[in-house]
């Protein structure tokens, strides 16, 4: 698993300008902050939000689908920063930044849908509220955080719970007496 992981300096702050590639000079002058692993982050996060609007629409499927899309970006954005050479703080903060707004987010929706029980939106809210206020707690007292594969698996299991609690709505909802079926 290659994550979003970056030191304190960026990979292309050792780099001299004239030989940085393309990525790296663009990712050095926006001071890191335009960078293709951001791109594939916000691109995965724009796509998640879009899936969740039309989740709350009642367009269901085509939400869902969207949401899985946009979240191969957070499985792919370490990789694409790694092979362009443009890992970097911000890039680490944009990603787990990314992860917890996509969560916090998607919680209220699921749970007025129906496809989420509240206190498993609630278990999660609690999880995420800690770990940010942990990371945050950790940074005022200049202790320095990385994303860790652990932290990646568990953002992947919070999301994979709550692809499993929708999927057994929708068996529920199929097995229900009150939908109409097709000859067996």
């Amino acid at each position: 698993m290659n994550l979003h992981r970056a030191n304190k300096k960026a990979d292309w702050d050792d780099i001299p300008p004239s030989e940085r590639n393309v990525f790296q000079r663009i990712a050095a002058k926006t001071d890191g902050t335009v960078t293709p692993g951001n791109v594939v982050s916000v691109a995965g996060a724009a796509t998640v939000a879009s899936g969740l609007k039309d989740i709350y629409k009642g367009k269901t499927s085509r939400g869902v689908v969207k949401v899985g899309i946009g979240r191969i970006g957070d499985l792919i954005d370490g990789t694409v920063a790694d092979k362009t050479g443009t890992k970097g703080p911000k890039g680490e903060a944009t990603d787990a930044g990314i992860d917890k707004a996509l969560m916090m987010t998607a919680l209220p929706v699921l749970v007025k849908k129906g496809g989420l029980p509240k206190y498993a939106a609630g278990a999660l809210v609690v999880q995420n509220v800690a770990s940010a206020g942990i990371a945050a707690q950790a940074k005022q007292e200049g202790v320095e955080l990385h994303p860790s594969e652990a932290g990646k698996k568990a953002v992947f299991g919070q999301w994979g719970a709550v692809r499993l609690y929708g999927i057994a709505e929708v068996a529920r909802r199929d097995d229900s007496p009150n939908t109409a079926r097709g000859p067996e």
